[in-house]
Protein backbone atom coordinates (compact mmCIF):
# COMPACT_ATOMS: atom_id res chain seq x y z
CA UNK A 1 0.00 0.00 0.00
CA UNK A 2 2.72 2.36 0.38
CA UNK A 3 3.34 2.32 -3.61
CA UNK A 4 0.24 4.08 -3.60
CA UNK A 5 1.23 7.23 -1.88
CA UNK A 6 4.27 7.25 -3.75
CA UNK A 7 2.29 7.79 -7.58
CA UNK A 8 1.08 11.18 -8.93
CA UNK A 9 -2.33 12.70 -9.06
CA UNK A 10 -4.60 11.57 -11.94
CA UNK A 11 -4.63 15.30 -13.08
CA UNK A 12 -1.20 15.39 -13.09
CA UNK A 13 -0.76 12.35 -15.15
CA UNK A 14 -3.77 13.50 -17.53
CA UNK A 15 -1.72 17.24 -18.07
CA UNK A 16 1.16 15.00 -18.64
CA UNK A 17 0.31 12.92 -21.36
CA UNK A 18 -1.66 16.11 -22.92
CA UNK A 19 1.56 18.23 -22.42
CA UNK A 20 3.87 15.90 -24.63
CA UNK A 21 1.58 14.66 -27.08
CA UNK A 22 0.94 18.32 -27.61
CA UNK A 23 4.19 18.93 -27.95
CA UNK A 24 4.98 15.90 -30.15
CA UNK A 25 2.52 17.22 -32.79
CA UNK A 26 3.76 20.59 -32.46
CA UNK A 27 7.17 19.55 -33.23
CA UNK A 28 7.25 17.02 -35.71
CA UNK A 29 4.13 19.71 -37.58
CA UNK A 30 7.29 21.87 -37.85
CA UNK A 31 9.59 19.84 -38.49
CA UNK A 32 7.79 17.94 -41.76
CA UNK A 33 7.20 21.79 -42.52
CA UNK A 34 10.19 22.85 -42.57
CA UNK A 35 11.60 20.53 -44.36
CA UNK A 36 8.69 20.23 -47.44
CA UNK A 37 8.14 23.86 -47.81
CA UNK A 38 11.36 24.65 -49.30
CA UNK A 39 11.35 21.45 -51.37
CA UNK A 40 8.17 22.57 -52.82
CA UNK A 41 9.29 26.13 -53.61
CA UNK A 42 12.75 25.28 -54.92
CA UNK A 43 11.00 22.41 -56.88
CA UNK A 44 7.77 24.71 -58.12
CA UNK A 45 10.37 27.92 -59.06
CA UNK A 46 12.83 25.68 -60.70
CA UNK A 47 9.03 24.39 -62.75
CA UNK A 48 8.73 27.85 -63.34
CA UNK A 49 11.90 28.90 -64.85
CA UNK A 50 12.55 25.44 -67.04
CA UNK A 51 9.32 25.94 -68.77
CA UNK A 52 10.50 27.98 -71.86
CA UNK A 53 13.80 25.93 -72.21
CA UNK A 54 14.14 22.45 -73.63
CA UNK A 55 14.85 19.13 -71.95
CA UNK A 56 18.38 18.88 -73.13
CA UNK A 57 19.42 22.89 -71.80
CA UNK A 58 18.22 21.78 -68.48
CA UNK A 59 21.23 21.16 -66.01
CA UNK A 60 21.03 17.78 -64.45
CA UNK A 61 20.35 19.07 -60.82
CA UNK A 62 17.57 21.24 -61.73
CA UNK A 63 15.99 17.93 -63.28
CA UNK A 64 17.01 16.56 -60.14
CA UNK A 65 15.26 19.01 -57.95
CA UNK A 66 11.82 18.89 -59.95
CA UNK A 67 11.85 15.10 -59.62
CA UNK A 68 12.14 15.06 -55.94
CA UNK A 69 9.86 18.09 -55.59
CA UNK A 70 7.11 15.67 -57.63
CA UNK A 71 8.13 12.80 -56.10
CA UNK A 72 7.08 15.03 -52.62
CA UNK A 73 3.79 16.11 -53.52
CA UNK A 74 2.79 12.87 -54.99
CA UNK A 75 2.92 10.75 -51.87
CA UNK A 76 1.90 13.77 -49.88
CA UNK A 77 -1.64 14.22 -52.08
CA UNK A 78 -2.01 10.04 -52.32
CA UNK A 79 -1.43 10.11 -48.48
CA UNK A 80 -4.04 13.00 -47.81
CA UNK A 81 -6.78 12.03 -50.02
CA UNK A 82 -7.07 8.76 -50.12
Amino acid sequence: MAWKQLRPKIHRTVWSSLYFGLLISVLSAAVVGMISIPVYYLGFQTQLICEDHSKESIPTKLQWVITISDIFASVFFTSVFS
